[in-house]
């Protein structure tokens, strides 16, 4: 027989495969660290639904995030998903592993963009400047160059040191009105974080536990989604649906001008802009950028009494969000039905090669100074959040296996 080590794995579920085709073109990635014995971290890839939800594409297991790992992830996460017709933009924080891993696989079939709020606690940390973080953000956010140039400008004028340093890093891979992809409304690494935290149980686990977690989830999501996509009536996503709709007043009060049968001067606030119904475009940019009417465009398609729903983009249609989940996620069945293959059979597969250290381990990260952080405190007499025990004023639960007294005993 022969043997090996555990060193990397990657696992990526045909239902995610067949359903990326119908979500933006736009990976979030993320690393974050086990809790079992031989630690390891768990890469995470996710992309974006019709519906603004956090569509899973594929997870990974290594020894640490660094060069070796972070290359071999993104290898077996291109060959799985290929390329799209259009630049893929690929979100993560400013790690430099992952920047030079993109670079060294996907080439020129890919955009590293970061996440902006990862950047904006850096500067927190590294200037403690009162608004240089929301001038930052305000900035980044822009659809239009003109207003980056004038929060740049502010930012300025309150620390020329932070503009400086800020612009050290490529706009294109940060401000919005530079991409030279699209990136829609992920301007952070927010939803890769959100599945760590979802699969924070999960990663106590043993590995072939924690997948078998995993694929419960996955199937879970898969299931109730279809069924909410199911349940509705109107043509697009209800989360595109209702973003719509609460834009709808401020364009009824714009004045439009008919220009073209396609372009139209909408004027807001004295303020005006060209809509080109023909093209997707709008001045303020915003329509080009998320691929959904901005109120502008929604005037001017008011103007000629269209529906709304053939000019958002394709992955905003309820149809295609049934094709997004349409994937079925089967479980794994018994181990005595499985066809493994004899010489994969005789392979004995060690654990990895880490030394495992005394003491509790780790269950949470470290959280940097930064963070706008408030531990959530609970009560070891009432188990109520808020409060600890020295200052409760309620009754302690009764609890028959206990030695303490209670105050009716005392």
């Amino acid at each position: 027989m022969s043997s090996c080590r555990f060193k990397y794995m990657f696992v990526a579920y045909s239902a995610s495969i067949t359903g990326w085709k119908y979500c933006r073109p736009l990976i979030v990635v993320d690393g974050t660290f086990l809790k079992g014995k031989y630690k390891g971290t768990l890469f995470v890839a996710c992309a974006k639904d019709g519906n603004n939800g956090i569509f899973p594409l594929a997870f990974g297991v290594g020894d640490w995030e660094n060069n070796l790992s972070w290359e071999w992830f993104m290898s077996r996460l291109k060959e799985t998903f290929g390329n799209r017709n259009e630049v893929l933009c690929i979100v993560s924080d400013r790690h430099q592993s992952i920047e030079r891993a993109i670079k060294l696989v996907f080439k020129e079939t890919a955009f590293h963009g970061v996440c902006t709020f990862h950047f904006k606690q850096n500067i927190k940390a590294r200037f403690k400047k009162v608004g240089a973080g929301e001038l930052f953000e305000s900035a980044a956010r822009a659809y239009r160059k003109e207003d980056f140039d004038y929060f740049m400008a502010k930012l300025g004028e309150l620390s020329p040191k932070i503009r400086e340093y800020v612009l050290e890093e490529d706009p294109r891979r940060w401000a919005r009105c530079f991409y030279p992809c699209r990136r829609y409304n992920a301007q952070t690494s927010n939803i890769a974080e959100s599945m760590n935290s979802a699969l924070k149980k999960a990663r106590e686990l043993h590995i072939v536990s924690m997948l078998e977690l995993l694929r419960e989830k996955l199937q879970t999501w898969f299931v109730e989604r279809t069924k909410a996509a199911n349940e509705v009536m109107h043509d697009l996503t209800p989360w595109a649906n209702e973003k719509l709709q609460k834009i709808l007043q401020k364009a009824f009060q714009m004045k439009v001008e008919t220009l073209t049968l396609s372009r139209f001067n909408i004027t807001e606030n004295q303020r005006e802009f060209i809509v080109d119904l023909e093209n997707r475009t709008c001045t303020c940019r915003r329509f080009e950028h998320e691929e959904l009417p901005c109120a502008h465009a929604i005037a001017a398609i008011d103007k000629r009494k269209l529906p709304k729903h053939p000019f958002c983009g394709t992955w905003y249609l309820n149809s295609e969000y049934k094709e997004t989940y349409k994937g079925v996620i089967h479980p794994v069945g018994n181990e005595d039905d499985w066809d493994i293959p004899e010489e994969i059979r005789e392979i004995i597969l060690k654990h990895p090669n880490y030394k495992v250290r005394k003491g509790r381990r780790q269950k949470e990260r470290y959280r940097p100074s930064s963070e706008n952080y408030v531990a959530k405190r609970k009560c070891g007499r009432c188990k109520q959040l808020g409060h600890t025990r020295k200052v409760c004023i309620k009754t302690p639960i009764a609890n028959a296996g206990s030695k303490r007294k209670s105050f009716e005993d005392a």
